[in-house]
């Protein structure tokens, strides 16, 4: 492989991007974040916690601390 071929897949900066939390069962919406770092301080109570855990969570649709995360709404409810 040409080293001038390389190009790794790099992830978009997401720390803008909204968090919807829902119960565990994914029925009931509890909170919207503005941010994967806004979600990341409530939920772990520190700012500066890493929040590739919180994306792989998203991704994997895999709770994080006992919620359900998404990048969208899971259904129609109040912003």
């Amino acid at each position: 492989t040409n080293v001038n071929e390389f190009k790794p897949k790099l992830r978009d900066r997401k720390t803008s991007i909204p968090v919807y939390t829902y119960s565990a069962d994914g029925t009931t919406f509890i909170k919207r974040y503005s941010s994967l770092r806004e979600c990341v301080k409530d939920l772990d109570g520190n700012r500066n916690t890493n929040i590739n855990t919180l994306i792989l969570r998203i991704e994997h649709k895999q709770l994080y601390h006992g919620f359900r995360v998404s990048y969208v709404p899971l259904f129609n409810h109040p912003k």
